[in-house]
Parts: C-alpha cells; structure tokens; sequence
C-alpha cells in the first residue's frame, strides 16, 4: 500500500468516527461537480451519501476542464460572499470592459475594504456569458487573475496575494483567492 493510499485510507476512518460521533449531516467532504466558477467546480456534501474508499479515484477521473473555465491550479480560498472592491488603471479611473471584452486599460490598483493594493500582474479577462437566451437567468461577467501587494509596502518585504476578480453588472469582486 503506498503512501497516498494510506493517507486516503487514515482520512475515510476519520471521517466515519467524526460522522458517528456528529451526525450524518454534521460532517461534510468537497464533492467535485464541475463548472466554470471556481465556486462551483466543488461542493461541500454531506460524507454519509459520499463512497469515501472510491472518491479519491472519482474525483480524478471526473475532473475535466470545462470550455471558460480558469486555467490551473484552482483558487485554495472561495469566498461564501464575494468581497466588493474597485479596480483602477494608472490615472485611477475603473477599468471596464467593451461589449468584445476589451479592457478601457490596464488595472493598476485595486482597493478593497480600507485596503489598497498595487497590481504587480494580471492575467485575462475571460468573459462569461451564460444563458444567453434566458432573460431571467442569463449571465455576463468577466474573470481575471490578479497579483496584488499591499499599497505603500516595502519592495523588500512586500506581501503579494494571487486573486480572482470578477467584474459582473458594472461591479468587480474578488471572488477568490490562492495560496
């Protein structure tokens, strides 16, 4: 048995002890489903309807890269409720985006909260556009990757944050985070 096989194996245990001892709903596993949106590539499921001893095995074979999505590695942090921010180019106006997805500059700070960060890099846009027949559900946004550091650091000790901002009915969020 190797190493990872062990691990997967310690881990079922776990959660089959943790499962008896809270509930059959109280415990719960990241099920992978699928999606464009970070946010909805996993959901959280209940572990006693999740076959723990196959899910190692399901999840890499059911992982596909869907036409949209991201490029790889996924976010680690998603955000429940998506954090409001604004994105400005150079001579802090907003960056928007043209109907043919084409940014009005180049984002240069982003301020969320009482925070203000400089973009180090970014990476995009790419446009979502769902249901597009659909006039009650249909959807447009636009993602981008964002490297921010914190405004006013030190280049020596700055501290960089890889994101996901999202632009969606004229309002960006950072939806996302890595590491």
């Amino acid at each position: 048995m190797g190493c990872g096989a062990a691990a997967d194996e310690w881990a079922a245990r776990a959660v089959e002890r943790l499962t008896t001892m809270l509930g059959s709903d109280s415990v719960r596993v990241a099920q992978w489903r699928g999606g464009r949106d970070v946010g909805e590539v996993f959901a959280l499921t209940p572990a006693a309807v999740v076959d723990m001893e196959r899910r190692a095995e399901s999840v890499v074979i059911k992982e596909t890269v869907w036409s949209g999505a991201l490029p790889t590695p996924s976010p680690s942090i998603v955000y429940d409720e998506p954090l409001l921010a604004v994105v400005n180019d150079a001579s802090g106006c907003v960056v928007i985006v043209s109907g043919r997805h084409e940014l009005s500059a180049s984002p240069a700070h982003v301020v969320i909260g009482r925070h203000a960060y400089n973009v180090l890099s970014w990476a995009g846009p790419w446009p979502v556009e769902e249901r597009w027949w659909d006039p009650l559900r249909q959807r447009r946004a636009v993602r981008m990757q964002m490297v921010l550091a914190r405004d006013g650091d030190d280049i020596a000790h700055t501290t960089t944050h890889a994101v996901v901002m999202v632009l969606e009915h004229g309002e960006w969020w950072m939806t996302a985070r890595y590491g």
